[in-house]
């Protein structure tokens, strides 16, 4: 192997026959296969909900659509267009759904598998293309950043076609592919704000590359890059240079040197920082669910130890082979946003290391493979393959234990997705919580919703998700002569009562708790609203007619079984006006035994039951959690009691007559 070639590429000096270029065409389209499919599947509900600046990113998306072109977009701390534009063609054609917005960065990632397949194979040679490729396909964090819609998964796939254009340009001193890689450093700008520091490693690369490697001692070629890498930037550098206090707001904000987060300290922040994003690859990675699984090392635990291996010959390589040079100056300045800010490793700031970063592995990898080879008379690959295999197999399910986690489903505000998912299911227009399009629109429906302006304002979800906007309303807007079906999707922790007084009367009602929701910071979840129609046309899966003394009748239940919980919805209706507000008791028994219990006050204390006379019939639901062996065999006895005394009501027989029975029992 030569001491000054670009990389070690003296492994494909010899062309391939035709069965060995067949087997490596199907291997890199099984491993781009993989790759899609893991981005692409359940892609419209996992992870569950769509985050607030998911949302926000979606909403600009709409705006383009509207007909406004901006080169900036300066809402949520400003974003570069290229990613927003692309949003705009996949909403355009598949709707306001989260996986229109994801599938973007889905095509996105697959496409940038494909592009470090080639920066491996023009750095390391065709069979270190392979590896990488197939790391980067299953990886647990360029994976995550496939399935979030979020800008900064495009910065890799331009990252890799410029390292990759340029290093082809300068081995064969072919100034169309320094043209190519001078277009996708200038695009590279418009996908994330990290892009910005490539304006201080391409200088280094450059000065670097001019000492180690004789071919890249070529002024025309990287004039020809300078120059159109400048012309194509040039608009959004210009917008950012006027508009300077707009674009560069975010850097402050999040600094080491501000001092709420370094907290007079920022050297001592600093130098956790670097520690930090050091060992972000192989000990401890980002802690944000939305980002990784938690602390996973970018690496997995699998690969950890090839990434060493990797770092440690590719150091000792530095001085004499371009590409390892390349390798480790690239990861340690586009590893600088991450350092200079809070949290670090942050994987959304440190994304401009990807996909060099796991040339460390691929290359230790493929270091071991030789080191078998030697050993074994070129049986290696086939245990190398199998590692690979078991590492992609970890990561992957590592990857989807923790896209159904809790954590995720709080980070990613799940809670509104699915308060927006259920309005849109009760208009019958927009997206109802699964599919990647948006169904067509159900006519007819005449239905109307009142949308708390505290939801509204506080959750973006709700703009981007919510189709028919004509027919949703303010609480305020609702009055007795509101038209009817009507739900109200109201803030729990609000004057709901006030709200339910101006609401039409003489219908069957229906409360039901909504979803929960938790903050970032915060360790209790809370329920987020609480869903109410008024005109509910729901029927019980089970009729009834028990009725007990002082007046209230239960006509029906529903009730689902479901591992470790009993879903009940009791149908209730005043057989005459109640003079007094009973407590409604609901137990689940298995052998005489309680094993589960449902006690308070009907429709969540809304709707207690004095009031009952004053609609039709009130829908009263609540869960019961009970053992998993129970699930199936509980029964449910249910009644009322005065809360005040714990005298449990009488039921009344069929004439009228009062009974010593207190419950009825719900199988």
């Amino acid at each position: 192997m030569s001491n000054i070639q670009g990389g070690a590429r003296a492994q494909d000096t010899a062309s391939p026959s035709r069965r060995q270029a067949l087997w490596h065409g199907l291997a890199l389209a099984a491993i781009l296969v993989v790759a899609l499919g893991a981005r692409l599947y359940r892609l419209d509900t996992l992870p569950p909900g769509l985050y607030r600046d998911e949302a926000v990113n979606g909403l600009d998306a709409l705006r383009i659509l509207d007909g406004e072109h901006p080169l900036y977009f300066t809402a949520n701390n400003g974003r570069e267009p290229l990613y927003m534009y692309l949003l705009a063609a996949s909403v355009g054609l598949l709707g306001r759904t989260p996986g229109a917005l994801r599938l973007v960065s889905a095509l996105l990632g697959t496409a940038t598998v494909l592009a470090s397949y080639w920066l491996g194979r023009e750095l390391y040679g065709r069979r270190l293309g392979l590896i990488l490729a197939t790391v980067l396909a299953t990886a647990v964090w360029p994976l995550n950043l496939s399935r979030i819609a979020l800008r900064a998964g495009s910065l890799p796939l331009f990252s890799s076609l410029f390292l990759a254009a340029l290093w082809h340009g300068l081995r064969q001193h072919r100034l169309r592919w320094l043209v190519l890689a001078g277009v996708c450093w200038g695009l590279s700008f418009y996908t994330y704000l990290a892009a910005r520091f490539t304006l201080v490693a391409v200088p280094l690369l450059a000065v670097y590359l001019w000492r180690v490697w004789p071919q890249a001692r070529w002024r025309r070629g990287w004039l020809v890059l300078v120059i159109v890498a400048a012309l194509v930037a040039a608009p959004l550098g210009g917008y950012v240079l006027s508009h300077w206090a707009d674009t560069m707001g975010r850097v402050g904000q999040v600094s080491v040197f501000d001092e709420a987060i370094g907290q007079g300290h920022p050297w001592r922040a600093l130098a956790r920082n670097i520690v930090g994003a050091a060992l972000g690859p192989f000990v401890r990675g980002d802690f944000i669910p939305r980002h990784n699984v938690p602390l996973r090392p970018a690496f997995g635990v699998v690969l950890v130890p090839f990434g060493l291996l990797g770092l440690v010959l590719l150091a000792r390589r530095v001085g004499r082979e371009a590409a390892a040079g390349l390798c480790l100056g690239w990861c340690a300045v586009l590893a600088i946003p991450t350092v200079l800010a809070e949290n670090a490793p942050h994987f959304l700031r440190a994304v401009g290391v990807l996909p060099v970063l796991y040339l460390l592995p691929a290359v230790g990898l493929d270091e071991a493979a030789r080191w078998l080879a030697r050993r074994w008379q070129g049986r290696a690959w086939p245990i190398v393959l199998a590692g690979l295999l078991v590492a992609s197999g970890v990561e992957l399910s590592a990857y989807g234990r923790h896209l159904q986690s809790e954590a995720v489903y709080y980070n990613f505000e799940s809670g509104a997705t699915a308060l927006a998912a259920q309005i849109n299911r009760y208009l019958g227009e927009g997206w109802p919580g699964v599919g990647l399009a948006e169904p067509p629109a159900r006519e007819g429906t005449g239905r109307v919703v009142a949308l708390d302006t505290r939801l509204r304002e506080n959750w973006p979800s709700l703009d981007y998700l919510l189709v028919a906007q004509e027919r949703v309303i303010t609480l305020d807007a609702v009055h007795a002569d509101t038209p009817t079906p009507l739900a109200l999707a109201v803030w729990p922790y609000g004057d709901t009562a006030a709200v339910l007084q101006r609401a039409p009367k003489g219908q069957v009602i229906d409360v039901q708790p909504g979803a929960w929701e938790r903050g970032d910071l915060e360790s209790e979840a809370r329920l987020l609203y609480t869903w109410i129609e008024v005109g509910a046309t729901a029927e019980p899966a089970q009729p009834l007619a028990e009725r007990w003394a002082g007046g209230p009748t239960l006509d029906g239940y529903t009730l689902e079984r479901e591992a470790g919980e009993l879903r009940l919805a009791l149908w209730w209706r005043a057989e005459a006006p109640i003079d007094h507000d009973y407590t409604v008791f609901c137990q689940a028994i298995v052998d005489g035994a309680l094993v589960g219990q449902a006690d308070g006050p009907p429709a969540l204390g809304l709707l207690p039951t004095s009031q009952w006379n004053e609609y039709a019939g009130v829908i009263d639901r609540r869960t019961i959690s009970v053992d998993n062996d129970a699930t199936s065999r509980a029964e449910l006895y249910v009644g009322l009691y005065d809360l005040a005394t714990m005298q449990r009501l009488p039921l009344l027989a069929p004439d009228g007559e009062i009974t010593d029975q207190t419950y009825v029992v719900l199988r």
